[in-house]
């Protein structure tokens, strides 16, 4: 049980919730009224916004731990998550009877401040002595933006911003997205021209016209920063359906960055963008510059094969005089490569029967058995993949294995359950 606590502290001091809970849970199993492992589990519902289980928890450990101040400051974060107030006060204040702690000592400041008892809170606040907190800091958790300068503390402008930003963290971080707006405009009152705030900025406006002004305010002022050209390129695309422009945002972008394959989801709205295009110049008979756009689409994904049948069908086609580009052939040789790796794929899973089994059998691929070989855990995943989907059969199967072969064998490495893979993947489809 030792190392289950030490492992809830260490969890704790990292933020990692689920971990922590994990841990508390297995000690719970031993010890269900371990006082330490039940004031860790309020942290968790704190943190996840399960306030009903916070006071739950809360009650159990009052009834057990009368002097347990944790519990009442529990309470408090959880009624101020609940915008009662009054209510978070009243445990602050009950459970500063107990214990000096610093944590209840800040939410009975913040919870002053949402009452708009302002004035009183400073006055608190000056009565305290908290180490790395202030007056400034409480006013932004609050949203109370318009107090900051009633209350001089003598913060440098850049102390300030670096306080409106962290708070934007925590906001995003909590989903209150439309609250960061807010502080981004307050930063601007600071430091109109902050890249952090202006990031936050672009990507939560939902109008698509002041996102493109300020994407474009963005770029003029750091173009090289690669996610305002995505940012454009994304409004462009979908929102204004400027196929143009957004292609030649995404490329800057795309040029701004060393290893491009990484931002995958941005190559996929560029080949979308890039395949449109085509599409448009095929129908005004403008052939060579469509193969331009497919011979793109290569550079950027080489395994994007349907760009490679429709060069050779435009080529063929319309007799057009089209040099081979590195991009192609390369693209050429990977589909060479795939199909003869494909071909062995297909003559392994040839010799793997499926045979008969039964709900009992299926059952028992939930956990991951002690295979002779690959071709014994492929069999099951086979198996699983048509008992989960009704959509696969025997052959459709054997497909899927073919393609995520890699995966497939990775996941046999790693030991996990024939059943757990085909559900993933099965839904995936690949």
């Amino acid at each position: 049980m030792q190392e289950l606590l030490k492992e809830c502290e260490k969890a704790y001091g990292e933020h990692d919730y689920s971990r922590l809970s994990w841990a508390c849970n297995q000690i719970l199993k031993q010890d269900k009224s371990n006082e330490t492992a039940l004031t860790y589990k309020l942290y968790v519902y704190c943190d996840w916004r399960q306030y009903h289980m916070v006071f739950e928890v809360a009650d159990q450990i009052q009834r057990l731990y009368p002097d347990n101040y944790h519990a009442y400051n529990a309470k408090a974060m959880a009624y101020s998550g609940k915008n009662e107030f009054k209510k978070a006060l009243k445990y602050c204040e009950e459970g500063l009877k107990i214990n000096d702690y610093y944590w209840l000592k800040i939410n009975k400041i913040e919870s002053l401040i949402n009452l708009n008892r302002t004035d009183e809170a400073y006055e608190f606040f000056k009565s305290c002595d908290i180490a790395d907190y202030t007056f400034t800091e409480a006013l932004i958790n609050c949203g109370k933006y318009s107090k900051i300068h009633e209350y001089d503390e003598g913060l440098s402008e850049d102390e300030l911003v670096d306080y409106l930003l962290n708070r934007c963290r925590y906001l995003n971080r909590g989903g209150f997205f439309e609250e960061i707006l807010t502080v981004c405009d307050e930063i601007f009152k600071i430091d109109e021209d902050n890249e952090i705030a202006l990031g936050y900025k672009i990507h939560f406006l939902d109008d698509d016209e002041e996102i493109l002004r300020y994407c474009r305010h963005a770029i003029k002022l750091y173009p090289g920063n690669f996610r305002f050209h995505f940012k454009k390129a994304e409004t462009l695309l979908w929102g204004l359906k400027d196929i143009d422009g957004a292609i030649g945002c995404y490329e800057k972008g795309l040029n701004l960055v060393e290893d491009f394959d990484r931002y995958w989801f941005e190559i996929d709205n560029l080949i979308d963008a890039l395949n449109n295009k085509a599409d448009q110049l095929i129908e005004s008979d403008n052939y060579i510059q469509a193969v331009n756009m497919y011979d793109k689409i290569l550079y950027y994904k080489p395994n994007e094969f349907n760009a490679l049948d429709n060069i050779d069908s435009l080529v063929k086609e319309h007799d057009i005089g089209y040099e081979q580009s590195e991009h192609y052939k390369k693209s050429l040789k990977l589909r060479t490569e795939l199909e003869k790796r494909f071909d062995k794929i297909e003559e392994y899973l040839k010799d793997i029967e499926i045979g008969e089994y039964d709900g009992e059998y299926v059952n028992g691929c939930s956990e991951f058995k002690d295979y002779k070989s690959l071709a014994e855990y492929i069999r099951d995943v086979i198996i699983c993949l048509m008992e989960a989907y009704p959509g696969y059969d025997e052959e459709s199967s054997k497909h899927l294995v073919k393609i995520a072969f890699d995966n497939v064998k990775e996941s046999f490495e790693f030991k996990e359950s024939a059943f757990d893979f085909a559900v993933v993947y099965g839904f995936s489809g690949g």
